[in-house]
């Protein structure tokens, strides 16, 4: 379930990007990162329609995985509040609705995050050693694994490029989060470039291929479907976090448990996740429902063939050989 809160206050904006988010307090006693669907481009209104639901399924899939993800709500802003504070229709674009929240997380550590944002707008490059180390030393440094496996089941493409995308609090003990999901499953936007994007998963070797095509294409790469290519440049995130994840036991692997999990899914689990997400925030329910499910239950098989894949081409530093070991699983797609 997600639980619904009333907005109590806005505090403060956070950072400068397209999606304005904002700190808000809650009637729970909580501080949340309020999101919005209606993005500013250059004075130009985008409404990211799929944001929300993209937002609320990742973050129940990521809580059945025990992906470490902020808790996250469902913020209902009343018309009350709309009168009482008009800065948040005319300064955050937003208006009377329900909207997706992430608990604000306490002790986040940004120095590093700071000095990159600094260093690329000076044009200047920053070292893949310092992303290591700075990963180095993290209590859930397992979870570096699952959040890989996550991606690559919910199509969140863009992590391994984007530092923006993962948080490391530090209050003696550093520990990583997942963040930002409006963009996964294909895209922000229900639109026809997102349904054949969800529509593409096949359970062949073609697919898979390119599928991790796609994904390394993401990088700034130009991919020749007709080719085969090495995937040891998946982004800065992603070599700093492979960096942390030791292959080297075939048998005793951090990948064997989230993938058995993602594989445990079922439609029924699936229709109780989505009959937690506000009607709302559907554009056609049924349909979309019935697109994301197709897709769910066929790309949660080929998650083991991605990750082996990957590690065949080169993806993991840490890796000595051969194929990796799974659980048994009693039904699924075999390639």
């Amino acid at each position: 379930m997600i639980q619904t809160v009333y907005l109590d206050a806005v505090i403060k904006p956070m950072g400068d990007g397209s999606t304005r988010p904002i700190l808000v307090s809650c009637d729970d006693g909580n501080t949340y990162i309020l999101k919005n669907e209606r993005i500013d481009h250059n004075l130009n209104i985008t409404n990211y329609n799929c944001m929300f639901l993209n937002e609320a399924l990742s973050y129940l899939i990521a809580k059945f995985l025990s992906v470490p993800i902020p808790e996250s709500v469902i913020i209902n802003v009343d018309e009350d509040f709309m009168v009482y504070d008009p800065a948040l229709k005319f300064s955050y674009r937003c208006k009377e609705g329900l909207y997706f929240g992430s608990r604000e997380l306490k002790y986040v550590d940004n120095n590093l995050l700071e000095n990159h944002r600094i260093l690329k707008q000076m044009g200047k490059k920053y070292l893949n050693n310092s992303w290591k180390n700075f990963f180095k030393g993290l209590e859930n440094n397992d979870d570096l694994a699952k959040i890989i496996a996550y991606d690559l089941f919910i199509s969140n493409f863009d992590r391994y490029t984007n530092e923006g995308n993962i948080l490391v609090t530090n209050n003696d003990k550093k520990s990583i989060y997942a963040i930002d999901h409006g963009h996964a499953f294909w895209g922000a936007s229900w639109n026809e470039n997102k349904i054949n994007g969800l529509n593409l998963v096949q359970a062949n070797q073609n697919y898979i291929d390119y599928y991790l095509n796609f994904t390394h294409s993401l990088n700034g790469i130009e991919i020749d479907q007709k080719r085969i290519f090495n995937f040891d440049n998946l982004g800065i995130i992603f070599d700093a976090m492979q960096n942390s994840i030791s292959l080297q036991n075939l048998e005793m692997h951090p990948f064997k448990d989230i993938v058995f999990n993602i594989e445990s899914i079922t439609e029924e689990l699936l229709d109780t996740w989505f009959s937690c997400i506000p009607s709302k925030w559907y554009i056609d329910k049924n349909f979309q429902i019935a697109i994301f499910k197709n897709y769910i239950l066929k790309q949660k098989d080929l998650i083991r063939y991605f990750i082996q894949r990957l590690v065949d081409r080169n993806a993991f530093s840490n890796y000595l050989g051969g194929s990796l070991l799974w659980k048994e699983k009693d039904c699924g797609t075999a390639l």
